[in-house]
């Protein structure tokens, strides 16, 4: 009918300008890290005061930020000049640590392998508790990193890391920052070329169940829930992981909210795929997958059990 098709062009039309949105926000995270990243790679030194005054102007314009900080490359032997010096610049307990439960470097190894990569300057001040912490020995973040260096790119982290310092729909990206500029061409020059020039990591990490609120509201979502769900960095590695949902905003004024009947990873992947508009959002080395239901198009209660017979039409 003339009905459901201008309810299907609504939905595919408010799909299409949420996915912009949301690519347009996760963008601007990248512009923080790569407008504090100029200094970094510079010959002077940067400062915890130098550090602070310019980051602090930008991070009105991020309120889903959680933290913004610099883990510096360090080999294990310099190790004890790096915690002296950090003492001495009025960290008076600061000790390198690994993550609870990570590794440290591979001493039999060479390059990024053996080398630590720990953070000596962070905001906002909620963020200091992360200094000392050795941003490699985090499960799983080593492989992220050696990636990222190599080829000259934002990455995200896998999995949760720092869920507990953080908050659990926090999600942190990495930008690898060299002596000198680097060219981002891979066949430029070989990844031992490259990685020999990185000084360390600029990272961010932000709340996505923020990044998407403010998402939907901009867009003013009406025509039914959303969903972002991160499918695993490669084939094998389990089920998708679901980043953050929202309810469509019903009416003119309507606060934004958690969907009233939420949809599982399983639901989403499985029989009400189907009914989803999905578009995926490529962003630093990711795929995360959007999923817009619409209201018309959900052919059951989320409450009532899946059955295949509810399936059929």
């Amino acid at each position: 009918s003339a009905t459901s098709q201008a309810e299907h062009a609504l939905a595919d039309r408010q799909a299409i300008q949420l996915h912009d949105e949301l690519k347009a926000r996760l963008e601007r995270q990248s512009m923080l890290l790569r407008a504090l990243s100029g200094p970094l790679a510079g010959p002077a030194p940067v400062t915890d005061a130098s550090f602070a005054s310019a980051a602090e102007p930008l991070l009105p314009l991020y309120p889903n930020l959680r933290a913004v900080a610099w883990a510096r490359r360090i080999s294990e032997r310099n190790v004890p000049l790096l915690e002296r010096a950090m003492r001495s610049a009025g960290y008076s307990s600061f000790a390198v640590r690994n993550a609870d439960g990570g590794r440290g470097p591979n001493y039999g190894a060479a390059g990024m392998s053996a080398d630590r990569f720990v953070n000596v300057l962070a905001e906002p001040r909620s963020a200091v508790g992360l200094i000392g912490l050795d941003m490699a020995s985090l499960p799983g973040q080593r492989d992220v990193l050696v990636r990222s260096c190599a080829a000259n790119r934002l990455a995200a982290a896998e999995g949760q890391p720092l869920r507990a310092e953080l908050g659990a729909s926090s999600v942190l990206i990495y930008l690898p920052v060299y002596t000198r500029e680097v060219e981002d061409d891979p066949g430029r020059l070989v990844e031992p070329i490259v990685c020999d020039l990185l000084t360390g990591f600029l990272w961010t990490s932000f709340d996505i169940g923020q990044l998407l609120r403010d998402a939907v509201r901009r867009v003013g979502i009406s025509i039914g829930d959303v969903y972002l769900l991160e499918p695993p960095a490669r084939p094998g590695m389990g089920a998708p992981r679901m980043l953050a949902a929202e309810g469509a905003i019903g009416r003119p004024g309507e606060l934004p909210h958690p969907p009233v009947d939420p949809l599982t990873v399983e639901q989403l992947t499985g029989d009400v795929a189907p009914h989803a508009i999905v578009r995926d959002i490529a962003f630093a080395g990711r795929v995360w997958r959007l999923y817009v239901l619409p209201d018309a198009a959900r052919p059951f209660s989320a409450a009532m059990p899946l059955r295949p017979w509810m399936m059929s039409s």
